[in-house]
């Protein structure tokens, strides 16, 4: 083989050599490239995770809001029973307005002997209690004196140390002020022998 073959033989080796065999420096280019590559898949990645947790944040707290504001009115519901003694109340809103021998023990009878209500439509603050004193449930009703018109009767048994505070007039009165008697239908522990009736007076405002 002549040696300017050899040569152009040579030199055609090298660059084969040089086209599979990259340079340190297109090394370092291709890995911040690929660096690069990898960094805007992150951000977006991550923008991406912010926008989920923006749109869960979004639905889920209106949702845990809500729930919390129909507990919070669900606890002062019309007529619902509720256990303890009323939290909050000003002295003399609630009196004991009556005593009455039943069985071993007195039962005795505390309301608001003077509800107001905004209108005959609206909700109003009986605070009718069975004192954790008593020993026996109770049904209570409440009727007009006048025309013995029944303007709430309690459905469940009303126990010791448990109470109504809001009640919704079941008859819409006008302006004025109303007497009414509230009387305590009184059971036996199996809630059904009636054991004694204990009645007490009271007086309905209506105000507009």
């Amino acid at each position: 083989m002549k040696l300017e073959e050899m040569n152009r033989r040579f030199e055609e080796i090298r660059k084969q050599q040089k086209f599979a065999d990259p340079s340190e420096e297109d090394i370092i280019e291709n890995e911040e490239i690929g660096e690069d590559e990898r960094n805007k898949k992150h951000i977006i990645l991550i923008a991406v995770l912010i926008i989920l947790l923006g749109v869960t944040a979004a639905i889920t707290i209106p949702r845990i809001l809500g729930t919390q504001q129909k507990t919070a009115e669900s606890d002062n519901i019309e007529g619902k029973i509720m256990t303890g003694y009323p939290k909050g109340l000003e002295e003399g809103i609630v009196e004991e307005v009556s005593q009455q021998q039943i069985g071993d023990s007195v039962f005795s009878v505390c309301i608001n002997a003077l509800p107001v209500f905004h209108n005959g439509d609206a909700i109003g603050k009986v605070y009718i209690i069975n004192s954790e004193q008593n020993q026996y449930p109770c049904k209570v009703t409440i009727t007009l004196n006048e025309d013995s018109t029944v303007l709430f009767k309690s459905g469940d048994l009303l126990y010791p140390n448990q109470y109504i505070q809001e009640i919704k007039l079941w008859k819409s009165l006008s302006k004025g002020v109303y007497d009414a008697t509230i009387t305590y239908l009184i059971y036996e522990e199996d809630g059904e022998t009636q054991a004694g009736v204990v009645s007490s007076e009271m007086r309905i405002v209506i105000q507009n």
